[in-house]
C-alpha cells in the first residue's frame, strides 16, 4: 500500500493513489477529474488524455463542454445536455451543458492508502455529492452518496462521464448483449436500431463523426467491456438497481483527437433532465434522503477474468 500523494500534474494540483496495479491520478479544481487511469504492468494509460501539456485555468461556469480540452473521467450532475427544470421552490432554474460540477472545485473529505474521498455542494439543489475512490488490486472502485438537505423531493440526473482511449480494433461488448439500442445521436429524433456488437468504432463510424446511443429502458444492461489489441482489457460495472440506464458515446475524431468510448450509467433517461423528467425516467431524491451507488472499473492482460460484480 502506497501513501496518498499530493502532486503537480500538467501544471494543477493533484491527487495520486496507487497500489501494485494501478495508478489513479485526480485533479480535485477541475471537478475530481480522473485524469489518468494505468495499468502500471504494462504502462497503458486507459482515460483520454488532454490535448495541452500544460493546462490553465478551469473552463467558466456554463461553459459549453464540448468547446473545452475535455479528457478523463468527469461527474456529470444534474443534467448533461442544458434544460430548464422547476427547482426545488417552485420556480425555474436553467441547468447549464453537462452540468455543475464538472469544471468546479471539490473539497478534499480525506484519503489514506488506497482511498480518495472528494465532496461538492450543489449551487442549484440543496444537495451535497460524496464521492470515494477505493483501489483494489487491479481495480478502481468509486462509491457515491447524494444527500438532500430540502423538505420537498427533486429530480436529478447522475451519469458516469469516462472518456477511454479506444484505439482501432478495439472491441465493446455490452454484458448481457441488448437485441437493440436507441440511437439519440439527433437529439429529439431517436431512431432504434439491431445490436450486432461486440461494436468497433471503425466499424460504425464515419471518419470526424459521433453517436451517442442507449440500451433501451427495461433491457438493463450490468457491464461493458473494452478488450484491446492483443488481449487487454477493462470492464466497467455498476449498481444496476440505483442505475437503471446506460448510454455509449463513441466518437472518431469529432470532438476528441484519436477514437474514444465513454460508458455512461445513470440515474435518468436520457441526457437532458427535463426530458427524462416529461418521460417518467429520472432519479428523484425524496426529502432528507441519502442515494447510494457505485462503479467499478476492472483492468485486466488476455487471458485474465474479472473479479468484479
Amino acid at each position: 500500500m502506497s501513501p496518498l500523494a499530493r502532486t503537480v500534474w500538467r501544471g494543477v494540483a493533484a491527487d495520486v493513489v496507487e497500489n501494485d496495479e494501478l495508478r489513479v491520478v485526480v485533479l480535485p479544481e477541475r471537478g475530481a477529474r480522473i485524469a489518468s487511469l494505468s495499468v502500471k504492468r504494462s504502462g497503458r494509460e486507459w482515460l483520454q488524455p488532454p490535448r495541452a501539456t500544460m493546462l490553465t485555468d478551469p473552463p467558466p461556469f456554463g461553459a459549453v463542454y464540448t468547446d473545452t480540452d475535455h479528457f478523463g473521467w468527469d461527474e456529470m450532475f444534474p443534467t448533461v445536455d442544458p434544460c430548464v427544470v422547476a427547482d426545488h421552490c417552485g420556480g425555474e432554474v436553467a441547468l447549464v451543458d453537462h452540468g455543475e460540477v464538472w469544471n468546479r472545485a471539490w473539497t478534499y473529505v480525506g484519503g489514506e492508502g488506497e482511498v480518495l474521498v472528494h465532496a461538492i455542494e450543489s449551487d442549484v439543489f440543496p444537495a451535497r455529492l460524496v464521492r470515494r475512490l477505493r483501489l483494489c488490486s487491479r481495480t478502481l472502485h468509486l462509491e457515491y452518496a447524494l444527500s438532500s438537505s430540502s423538505d420537498i423531493g427533486f429530480g436529478f440526473l447522475w451519469a458516469a462521464h469516462p472518456q477511454f482511449v479506444c484505439a482501432g480494433g478495439t472491441t465493446i461488448s455490452i454484458e448481457p448483449p441488448p437485441e437493440s439500442v436507441i440511437d439519440v445521436t439527433a437529439g429529439d429524433v431517436a431512431v432504434e436500431r439491431s445490436w450486432r456488437g461486440p461494436l468497433r468504432i471503425e466499424d460504425d463510424l464515419a471518419p470526424g463523426s459521433d453517436r451517442m446511443i442507449y440500451v433501451p429502458p427495461g433491457a438493463q444492461a450490468r457491464a461493458v467491456r473494452l478488450e484491446a489489441p492483443g488481449g487487454a482489457w477493462l470492464r466497467v460495472s455498476w449498481d444496476g438497481a440505483a442505475l437503471p440506464y446506460l448510454g455509449i458515446w463513441l466518437d472518431r475524431g469529432r470532438r476528441t483527437t484519436g477514437q474514444v468510448v465513454a460508458v455512461e450509467p445513470t440515474t435518468a433517461y436520457y441526457d437532458s433532465l427535463a426530458r427524462a423528467g416529461r418521460l417518467g425516467r429520472v432519479g428523484v431524491l425524496a426529502p432528507g434522503e441519502t442515494r447510494r451507488w457505485w462503479l467499478t472499473a476492472e483492468v485486466g492482460e488476455r487471458g485474465e477474468t474479472w473479479t468484479s460484480s
